[in-house]
């Protein structure tokens, strides 16, 4: 008996074919599409995406909407972090939410560099400027113990920094406050061993993809030559004894 003719199959195959039509939309923003389509697919019907490839999804008309109005967010740019609410870094998941800039796994290295120097030298104090989600000041403290200041000048970027804290239970290790640079901590500059950081550096005249602007321009662009965080930083802070 061909089960097709009593329906048994129809939901399996309209989600092929919407799966399929997902993939096509996404291909002009992404190298993964189906992997997209995907992540967005189980994001939606709150299914592995393992069990959505091999056994689709039963009709439901209402979260298939839901699904295709994400999947043409996503294709104008809207990044996949900010549709998830949740981005990967150092093998941590970090909550995230537009208005905050989003981790790079390119930054990894930078704390890889970080972790060498707190185990290496012994450092006890450790200060992450712009911290944005807090993932680096958080990864730090997490795979070393050290003890970490963090600021950012974004309220939004606060408070989510503290709700990473809070749930990756570092609450003892990490402080962030609101802030430029290091002037919520000014009372404990010479306590400080290491400065790490992630700033703006693209200068104002450069092109950048559409994902990158709806990331925070404050975290995207250093003024017109790109170095405008630096120059400022070194005017206000003496190091040279660190």
């Amino acid at each position: 008996m061909d089960s097709r003719k009593n329906g048994s199959e129809a939901p399996r195959e309209i989600w092929d074919m919407n799966l399929e039509r997902a993939k096509d939309i996404l291909k002009k923003v992404s190298d993964v599409p189906m992997l997209e389509a995907l992540i967005l697919a189980s994001f939606v019907f709150d299914e592995p995406k393992e069990k959505i490839l091999i056994h689709g999804l039963p009709k439901d008309e209402k979260l298939i909407r839901r699904f295709f109005e994400l999947v043409h967010k996503r294709s104008k740019g809207y990044p996949l972090q900010y549709i998830l609410k949740k981005v990967e870094f150092m093998g941590y998941e970090f909550y995230i939410e537009e208005g905050v800039f989003i981790p790079r796994s390119v930054t990894e290295e930078l704390v890889e560099i970080a972790i060498d120097l707190v185990r290496n030298l012994g450092l006890s104090l450790v200060a992450d400027i712009g911290t944005g989600s807090g993932a680096i000041a958080i990864s730090v403290a997490k795979m070393t113990g050290v003890k970490v200041l963090a600021t950012d000048v974004s309220e939004k970027a606060v408070k989510v920094a503290r709700i990473n804290i809070s749930k990756m239970k570092v609450q003892d290790l990490v402080t962030v406050e609101k802030g430029e640079f290091l002037e919520p901590f000014l009372d404990r500059l010479d306590e400080i061993d290491l400065v790490v950081s992630n700033p703006p550096y693209v200068r104002r005249s450069d092109e950048v993809s559409n994902e990158v602007l709806y990331e925070p321009e404050e975290a995207i662009f250093s003024g017109r030559t790109g170095l405008e965080f630096y120059e400022e930083f070194f005017k206000r802070y003496d190091l040279s004894n660190k």
